[in-house]
């Protein structure tokens, strides 16, 4: 079954040089508590950016956790993914970034693209995924990102070229950092609702009540 929340999935065949890196390690400080855990569609967050991750044309996927690792390894168990965990995730989403990329690549030296996402996202979906990664294969630019409320960010797709640069941001700056440094190279796809993200209870409140509307 597709994941929930992709009404419009689309079976597609795997690329297994393109790598999806799923940063899960924070503590989520503002949240109160780790927002990874919360629930919406009947699923959690984390689960929901996994099972996108999973049913998209991705052939790898690996998920990067810190804070509350033995809480999210729990519902995490029996997926077809790697969990690499972060002893020093409180150094910023960027030494996150950095491990994930390091170990992608000692597990395959011949991914040409690494897919970067975060799992506050709740309207991300597989289509979105799949959107960048065919975007990625038909122009091969240096990346891809996703575009929403002017701006652009994750998830965003990163060719093999600026895997030096992802391996050498600040640890407190996020992909955003390379992307910036790049934004003239790089093509972007709309993502409605990807300035979406839940910091705080409010934020998580304020979601929930309006989706119940819907």
């Amino acid at each position: 079954m597709p994941p929930l929340g992709c009404s419009t999935y689309r079976s597609k065949m795997k690329h297994h040089d393109v790598a999806i890196l799923i940063l899960a390690a924070g503590e989520s400080k503002r949240m109160g508590k780790p927002k990874q855990q919360l629930k919406f569609n009947e699923t959690t967050l984390l689960e929901h950016s996994v099972d996108s991750s999973l049913h998209s044309m991705a052939g790898n996927v690996l998920v990067v956790l810190g804070s509350n690792h033995l809480q999210h390894l729990q519902i995490l168990e029996g997926k077809s993914i790697k969990i690499v965990y972060h002893a020093d995730w409180q150094k910023g989403i960027g030494s996150s970034i950095k491990i994930g990329v390091r170990n992608i690549l000692e597990e395959n030296i011949n991914i040409q693209a690494i897919l970067i996402l975060v799992c506050d996202q709740p309207l991300l979906s597989t289509v979105i995924l799949n959107d960048l990664i065919e975007t990625y294969k038909e122009k091969l630019p240096m990346a891809v990102a996703s575009s929403y409320n002017d701006t652009f960010g994750v998830p965003a797709i990163f060719d093999r070229s600026l895997f030096n640069d992802l391996l050498k941001i600040s640890n407190d700056s996020g992909a955003k950092e390379v992307l910036n440094k790049f934004k003239n190279k790089l093509l972007s796809i709309p993502f409605s609702g990807g300035e979406i993200d839940l910091d705080t209870p409010k934020d998580y409140k304020n979601f929930i009540y309006h989706n119940s509307k819907l």
